[in-house]
Protein backbone atom coordinates (compact mmCIF):
# COMPACT_ATOMS: atom_id res chain seq x y z
CA UNK A 1 0.00 0.00 0.00
CA UNK A 2 1.57 3.33 -1.06
CA UNK A 3 2.16 5.89 1.69
CA UNK A 4 2.89 9.61 1.87
CA UNK A 5 4.05 12.01 4.62
CA UNK A 6 1.75 14.92 5.48
CA UNK A 7 3.45 18.36 5.35
CA UNK A 8 1.45 19.57 8.38
CA UNK A 9 1.45 16.72 10.89
CA UNK A 10 4.57 14.92 9.51
CA UNK A 11 2.83 11.56 9.86
CA UNK A 12 3.19 8.83 7.25
CA UNK A 13 -0.30 7.89 6.03
CA UNK A 14 -1.86 5.85 3.20
CA UNK A 15 -2.20 7.79 -0.05
CA UNK A 16 -6.01 7.56 0.28
CA UNK A 17 -5.76 9.90 3.31
CA UNK A 18 -4.76 12.70 0.91
CA UNK A 19 -7.20 14.46 -1.40
CA UNK A 20 -6.72 14.37 -5.16
CA UNK A 21 -4.90 17.32 -6.72
CA UNK A 22 -4.81 17.98 -10.45
CA UNK A 23 -1.22 19.29 -10.33
CA UNK A 24 0.71 16.36 -8.90
CA UNK A 25 -1.83 13.69 -8.03
CA UNK A 26 -2.33 14.23 -4.27
CA UNK A 27 -2.34 17.22 -1.93
CA UNK A 28 0.73 17.66 0.29
CA UNK A 29 -1.46 17.79 3.43
CA UNK A 30 -3.77 15.00 4.58
CA UNK A 31 -7.56 15.47 4.55
CA UNK A 32 -7.69 15.82 8.36
CA UNK A 33 -5.05 18.58 8.45
CA UNK A 34 -6.64 20.39 5.50
CA UNK A 35 -10.04 20.28 7.23
CA UNK A 36 -8.51 21.72 10.42
CA UNK A 37 -6.71 24.47 8.48
CA UNK A 38 -9.97 25.36 6.71
CA UNK A 39 -11.88 25.33 10.02
CA UNK A 40 -9.35 27.71 11.59
CA UNK A 41 -9.45 29.95 8.53
CA UNK A 42 -13.24 30.15 8.70
CA UNK A 43 -13.08 30.97 12.41
CA UNK A 44 -10.65 33.85 11.88
CA UNK A 45 -11.90 35.18 8.54
CA UNK A 46 -15.38 33.69 8.21
CA UNK A 47 -17.32 36.76 7.10
CA UNK A 48 -15.04 37.60 4.17
CA UNK A 49 -15.03 33.92 3.08
CA UNK A 50 -18.84 33.84 3.13
CA UNK A 51 -18.93 37.13 1.17
CA UNK A 52 -16.62 35.63 -1.48
CA UNK A 53 -18.77 32.49 -1.69
CA UNK A 54 -21.94 34.58 -2.06
CA UNK A 55 -20.27 36.61 -4.82
CA UNK A 56 -19.11 33.48 -6.70
CA UNK A 57 -22.58 31.94 -6.33
CA UNK A 58 -24.39 35.04 -7.59
CA UNK A 59 -22.12 35.44 -10.65
CA UNK A 60 -22.44 31.83 -11.79
CA UNK A 61 -25.58 30.48 -10.13
CA UNK A 62 -26.62 28.16 -12.98
CA UNK A 63 -23.27 26.32 -12.99
CA UNK A 64 -23.30 25.96 -9.21
CA UNK A 65 -26.87 24.63 -9.16
CA UNK A 66 -26.03 22.15 -11.94
CA UNK A 67 -22.95 21.02 -9.99
CA UNK A 68 -25.00 20.49 -6.82
CA UNK A 69 -27.59 18.48 -8.78
CA UNK A 70 -24.89 16.29 -10.37
CA UNK A 71 -23.30 15.64 -6.98
CA UNK A 72 -26.68 14.76 -5.44
CA UNK A 73 -27.61 12.37 -8.26
CA UNK A 74 -24.20 10.70 -8.10
CA UNK A 75 -24.30 10.33 -4.29
CA UNK A 76 -28.07 10.17 -3.69
CA UNK A 77 -28.19 6.92 -1.72
CA UNK A 78 -25.19 7.83 0.44
CA UNK A 79 -26.78 11.22 1.24
CA UNK A 80 -30.13 9.60 2.12
CA UNK A 81 -28.38 7.01 4.32
CA UNK A 82 -26.34 9.71 6.08
CA UNK A 83 -29.45 11.83 6.69
CA UNK A 84 -31.33 8.79 8.04
CA UNK A 85 -28.49 8.06 10.49
CA UNK A 86 -28.37 11.71 11.58
CA UNK A 87 -32.13 11.70 12.12
CA UNK A 88 -31.98 8.48 14.15
CA UNK A 89 -29.22 9.93 16.33
CA UNK A 90 -31.15 13.16 16.94
CA UNK A 91 -34.76 11.95 16.69
CA UNK A 92 -35.57 12.54 20.35
CA UNK A 93 -34.11 16.07 20.26
CA UNK A 94 -35.98 16.87 17.04
CA UNK A 95 -39.27 15.61 18.48
CA UNK A 96 -38.73 17.53 21.73
CA UNK A 97 -38.01 20.71 19.76
CA UNK A 98 -41.15 20.16 17.65
CA UNK A 99 -43.26 19.73 20.81
CA UNK A 100 -41.82 22.95 22.29
CA UNK A 101 -42.42 24.81 19.05
CA UNK A 102 -46.05 23.66 18.91
CA UNK A 103 -46.54 24.73 22.54
CA UNK A 104 -45.05 28.21 21.95
CA UNK A 105 -46.77 28.78 18.57
CA UNK A 106 -50.28 27.45 19.06
CA UNK A 107 -51.84 30.09 16.80
CA UNK A 108 -49.50 29.22 13.93
CA UNK A 109 -50.13 25.50 14.36
CA UNK A 110 -53.89 26.08 14.32
CA UNK A 111 -53.50 28.13 11.15
CA UNK A 112 -51.51 25.32 9.46
CA UNK A 113 -54.04 22.71 10.54
CA UNK A 114 -56.93 24.86 9.35
CA UNK A 115 -55.25 25.41 6.00
CA UNK A 116 -54.62 21.66 5.67
CA UNK A 117 -58.28 20.88 6.45
CA UNK A 118 -59.44 23.49 3.91
CA UNK A 119 -57.20 22.00 1.23
CA UNK A 120 -58.52 18.53 2.03
CA UNK A 121 -62.12 19.78 1.83
CA UNK A 122 -61.47 21.29 -1.58
CA UNK A 123 -59.69 18.12 -2.72
CA UNK A 124 -62.52 15.88 -1.52
CA UNK A 125 -65.41 15.83 -4.02
CA UNK A 126 -68.99 15.38 -2.83
CA UNK A 127 -69.35 12.01 -4.61
CA UNK A 128 -66.41 10.39 -2.76
CA UNK A 129 -66.90 7.10 -0.91
CA UNK A 130 -66.06 8.20 2.66
CA UNK A 131 -66.29 4.64 3.97
CA UNK A 132 -63.52 3.56 1.57
CA UNK A 133 -61.35 6.46 2.79
CA UNK A 134 -62.02 5.47 6.41
CA UNK A 135 -61.03 1.88 5.56
CA UNK A 136 -57.63 3.06 4.27
CA UNK A 137 -57.00 5.07 7.46
CA UNK A 138 -58.06 2.01 9.49
CA UNK A 139 -55.62 -0.12 7.43
CA UNK A 140 -52.77 2.29 8.27
CA UNK A 141 -53.62 2.11 11.97
CA UNK A 142 -53.86 -1.71 11.90
CA UNK A 143 -50.50 -2.00 10.12
CA UNK A 144 -48.97 0.25 12.75
CA UNK A 145 -50.38 -1.93 15.54
CA UNK A 146 -49.40 -5.19 13.83
CA UNK A 147 -45.86 -4.29 12.68
CA UNK A 148 -45.00 -1.68 15.29
CA UNK A 149 -43.85 0.86 12.67
CA UNK A 150 -45.77 4.16 12.38
CA UNK A 151 -47.81 4.37 9.15
CA UNK A 152 -49.36 7.34 7.36
CA UNK A 153 -52.01 7.56 4.66
CA UNK A 154 -50.19 8.92 1.62
CA UNK A 155 -51.67 10.82 -1.30
CA UNK A 156 -50.13 9.13 -4.35
CA UNK A 157 -50.64 12.35 -6.30
CA UNK A 158 -50.16 15.11 -3.68
CA UNK A 159 -53.14 17.32 -2.99
CA UNK A 160 -50.87 20.37 -2.95
CA UNK A 161 -47.98 19.39 -5.22
CA UNK A 162 -45.74 21.77 -7.15
CA UNK A 163 -46.87 20.75 -10.65
CA UNK A 164 -49.92 18.60 -9.98
CA UNK A 165 -52.79 18.43 -7.51
CA UNK A 166 -54.57 15.19 -6.70
CA UNK A 167 -57.88 14.47 -5.03
CA UNK A 168 -58.63 13.09 -1.57
CA UNK A 169 -60.26 9.92 -2.92
CA UNK A 170 -59.63 6.22 -2.18
CA UNK A 171 -57.89 5.63 -5.53
CA UNK A 172 -55.31 8.29 -4.60
CA UNK A 173 -54.62 7.00 -1.07
CA UNK A 174 -52.41 4.25 0.28
CA UNK A 175 -51.05 3.26 3.70
CA UNK A 176 -47.26 3.46 3.81
CA UNK A 177 -44.61 3.68 6.56
CA UNK A 178 -44.43 7.18 8.04
CA UNK A 179 -40.72 7.52 7.21
CA UNK A 180 -41.41 6.94 3.52
CA UNK A 181 -44.26 9.46 3.51
CA UNK A 182 -42.14 12.10 5.24
CA UNK A 183 -39.27 11.49 2.79
CA UNK A 184 -41.61 11.88 -0.16
CA UNK A 185 -43.10 15.17 0.99
CA UNK A 186 -45.16 16.77 -1.81
CA UNK A 187 -43.25 15.11 -4.64
CA UNK A 188 -45.26 13.17 -7.20
CA UNK A 189 -43.48 9.87 -7.83
CA UNK A 190 -45.66 8.64 -10.69
CA UNK A 191 -43.84 8.41 -14.02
Amino acid sequence: MPVKVCKSCNVEKPVEAFGKNGKCGRHPRCKICRAEIERQRRLTDGESIRAQERERYSTDKATKVASIKRYYEKNRQAILDRNAKLYEAKADDIKAYARQYRQKNKAKVREWNGTRRAILRQACPSWVDRKAIAAIYREAWELEQKIGIPHHVDHIIPISGRNVCGLHIPENLKAIPAVENLKKGIKCEIA
